[in-house]
């Protein structure tokens, strides 16, 4: 990644650094009267609202992320399944436990009365893959989004499970649409090429081949293939050094598919419980897996795949992320701003669970300020973004790789398109140079890129 100079000017009118003139908002964030448009040396650069600037933002609007394509509404479509079909549908082939769980999105989804009164009465009775669904029946025009792990490519879905591919150098840009891609949930690059990309849906995965050289801005039905499931499909890992092996996890099943995207083939790993989130260490020798119950597991895939489990958590796991080597890993809780560590004071094997930090604590400058416990939040190593429940901020820090990582605030970034969104997804991208591109998608349909120059 090359360093781009900002145009508007030079000095404190132009660009300068996070510690610019804050007012407080309606969310407890106090704001400032300057955008963010990048990282420096542990220095966020700030320039006035409506200055020109370099970086790459993309914009999907509430209205067009809802409009099908003219060829596509020719066709006479079925009609989607009324809830209470879909309630049927699940006690039918999944029984009581997922009828109920179908039943809770849809209550949710309807109410925002009763999702509190669920949070508070019912705590601990729904599966947290439901939840998940919940969260994708939102009307944010951007449901998911997925960067290269090794090229500045960018694959996104829209609310209307559209899924656009963006090369951030070229500006070249893919739409992929197929008639079983609905309930879009996640998105996962192939690391070992540049063309194929998995589409996590409810029900189906589909693998896309996605030539780099073609021009092709739509690529036919002809380059997907596809798994279908009569189970509700919670998480798709691709294996980092199996020739296009992805596996699948279930909501209601307690294995892992591994399913040869080449040959058609698949098989099973039995796992304790069903697996809601899973990923591979980067030498791919661990696959850390947790379920709806307050426990962690790690596969050791070199040892018979024997897993090793840590129960009594506070609560569930919500988020999981390996350090590039893979001698660590960070992870979050439900209802908690704290980070957790697992790993080992004296060596690098995976012993314990380390309470590293609580993220509402580490605010060494007044100017963010953190209401709610962590949502979401993502780690390259160097750096880490995070989300925080009822805040319309992104919190970036920085890390220093210890025997147990330590973390310092950088600062706050907003939306400064629009104040009342806030932050669904963050990411980076893979390895740079001189740093990385952190991708936040904001519930308006923004998608803003943040380079960071650091060493």
């Amino acid at each position: 990644m090359h360093q781009k100079s900002f145009d508007g000017g030079s000095g404190d009118a132009a660009c300068r650094s996070v510690s610019g003139d804050y007012v407080k908002d309606k969310f407890g964030v106090e704001k400032c009267d300057h955008m963010c448009v990048c990282e420096q040396n542990g220095q966020l650069i700030l320039i006035p609202p409506g200055t020109s600037q370099s970086y790459r933002t993309i914009i999907v609007d509430h209205k067009s992320a809802g409009v099908e394509d003219v060829s596509r509404s020719a066709f006479l479509q079925t009609s989607e399944p009324t809830p209470m079909a879909r309630v049927i549908s699940s006690l039918m082939d999944e029984g009581l436990s997922a009828a109920l769980s179908e039943l809770c999105v849809w209550l949710c989804a309807q109410s925002k009365v009763f999702n509190d009164l669920r949070q508070r009465i019912f705590k601990g009775v729904f599966e947290q893959p439901e939840l998940q669904k919940a969260k994708i029946m939102t009307s944010n025009p951007v449901k998911c989004y997925a960067w290269h792990p090794d090229l500045l490519k960018l694959a996104y879905a829209q609310r209307d499970d559209m899924v656009k591919i963006v090369n951030i150098e070229s500006g070249a840009e893919s739409k992929l649409r197929h008639r079983l891609q609905k309930d879009v949930q996640s998105l996962s690059w192939y690391p070992l090429g540049a063309a194929h990309l998995a589409v996590s849906c409810k029900r189906v995965v589909l693998v896309w081949h996605v030539d780099p050289l073609s021009g092709a801005t739509k690529p036919s039905t002809s380059s997907v293939t596809f798994f279908e499931s009569d189970s509700s499909i919670a998480s798709i890992s691709w294996h980092p050094q199996s020739t296009q092996t992805l596996l699948i996890s279930f909501s209601h099943r307690s294995y892992i598919l591994l399913w040869n995207t080449c040959m058609g083939s698949h098989t099973y790993i039995k796992t304790v419980w069903p697996v809601c989130r899973m990923t591979f260490s980067p030498d791919s020798r661990r696959l850390v897996i947790s379920g709806t119950k307050r426990e962690l597991g790690v596969l050791e895939t070199t040892s018979n795949c024997r897993i090793d489990r840590w129960k009594g958590l506070e609560s569930s796991v919500s988020c999981i992320r390996w350090s590039p080597l893979g001698e660590q890993l960070l992870f979050s809780i439900d209802g908690r701003s704290m980070l957790f560590q697992l790993g080992s004071e004296t060596s690098s094997e995976l012993t314990c669970i380390i309470p590293t930090c609580d993220l509402a604590d580490c605010q060494e400058s007044s100017d963010c300020h953190i209401r709610g416990p962590l949502t979401s939040f993502d780690w390259n190593g160097k750096r880490l973004a995070a989300i925080f429940q009822a805040t319309n901020a992104v919190f970036l820090y920085k890390t220093f790789l210890e025997a147990t990582v330590r973390v310092s605030l950088v600062g706050c970034i907003l939306n400064f398109d629009d104040e009342t969104s806030y932050p669904t997804e963050v990411q980076f991208s893979g390895d740079q140079k001189s740093g990385a591109i952190l991708m936040i998608a904001w519930s308006s349909g923004h998608m803003q890129s943040v380079p960071l120059y650091y060493q």
